[in-house]
Parts: structure tokens; C-alpha cells; sequence
């Protein structure tokens, strides 16, 4: 596979990926979710796959817990971004752990004894059909007792536009940033708004 451009599959979005993670509500709600799969997965035996694993914000942090994770995302940009991180970490075994797949047609020879799809990704699939082949896939990859666990949210339209209809920019602030494999700069402005 190779970058498609498409939703998440640009080398710009994985450049920017973990710093949105990091800033406002984002990075508790990403905390919160690292909690729950490392409470969630303490006592797990056996290997464990992520699915969608972008540039490893769950992965990362699961593995240098000394839980045996791989992983895998259609994003090779994102994938790009995990090795490199992964490297300056220390953890040499990378490229043995992550591969380049979908979520709806994935394959590995071997079962896990869990399997997680983290931030909404489940939510990325564009049709049910895609939806109940991801799961058929996770099914087929679940040790017997094996578990999913996914995190998704219900939009509400209703919501999003009362929480956007009289939004004023509150602050704004600009990030310095550097690409990882040419390292060139570059700036990322964000904004923040309220209601």
C-alpha cells in the first residue's frame, strides 16, 4: 500500500497528528483513554493488536509497559512517525510490530488475546459493510475468551452546531514544529474557541 491522500492518509496529517493530541481537551481526552486501555489490558496474557495505530499514542506507551502489542494502520506517513518515535525510545523490535493495513480486510497467521481500536477509529469506516467486515476480521483474529475494546461517541448534529453557533475566538497560539524525516520547520497555528 502507499499514501492515498485520503481522510487521514496524508504525510501532513501524520506531522500534526500528536501535537492536536496534545493540546486542549484533546490531551485529557487521550490520557483518559491511554487509562482506560492500560486498566483494561494490566492483566492480559498474550499478544495484542491495535488496530489503527497511527503514530502509536496508545501503542507506544502499552509496549514500554511491557505489554506485547502490534499494530497496524493504513496511514504510512502515521506508520512513519510511530517508527521514528518508537526508535528514540529505544524499542528495536518496531518493524517487526507494526504493518501497513486497513481495518476491514487486516491479516495476521497468528490470533491476540485482545484487540483495541482506539479514538473513535471505528468510526472512520465508511459504510456498514466495511463496519461488519472490520468486526468479522476481529472475530477471526480473538483468541477464544479474546476481547475487543473500542471507544466510539454518538454524534449529535444538534450538539455540534449549538456548540459552534456563537463560538468567538478566545486564543490563539502558534506551534513550531519540525518534520521528522527532512526536518523542515514549519508552524502550526491552532485556535480555540468558545461559546
Amino acid at each position: 500500500m502507499q499514501e492515498t491522500g485520503k481522510n487521514y492518509d496524508t504525510h501532513w496529517w501524520a506531522l500534526i497528528y500528536d501535537q492536536w493530541n496534545e493540546t486542549g481537551g484533546r490531551s485529557e481526552l487521550n490520557e483518559r483513554e491511554l487509562h482506560f486501555y492500560r486498566n483494561q489490558l494490566q492483566n492480559t496474557r498474550g499478544a495484542i493488536l491495535e488496530a489503527a495505530c497511527g503514530t502509536g499514542c496508545k501503542m507506544l506507551p502499552l509496549l514500554l509497559d511491557g505489554l506485547d502489542i502490534f499494530g497496524f494502520d493504513v496511514s504510512l506517513p502515521m506508520l512513519e512517525v510511530l517508527r521514528h518515535k518508537a526508535i528514540n525510545l529505544g524499542i528495536s523490535d518496531i518493524d517487526a510490530r507494526i504493518s501497513q493495513q486497513d481495518l476491514a480486510n487486516f491479516i495476521y497467521d497468528h490470533q491476540f488475546s485482545a484487540v483495541l481500536i482506539p479514538a473513535s477509529s471505528f468510526m472512520m469506516l465508511p459504510t456498514q459493510q466495511s463496519q461488519i467486515d472490520c468486526l468479522r476480521r476481529v472475530y477471526e483474529h480473538l483468541q477464544p475468551g479474546g476481547r475487543l475494546l473500542l471507544n466510539f461517541y454518538i454524534p449529535s448534529y444538534t450538539e455540534d452546531i449549538l456548540l459552534h453557533q456563537d463560538a468567538r475566538q478566545q486564543k490563539r497560539s502558534l506551534v513550531n514544529a519540525c518534520t521528522p524525516r527532512q526536518g523542515s520547520r514549519f508552524r502550526l497555528i491552532t485556535q480555540k474557541y468558545v461559546t
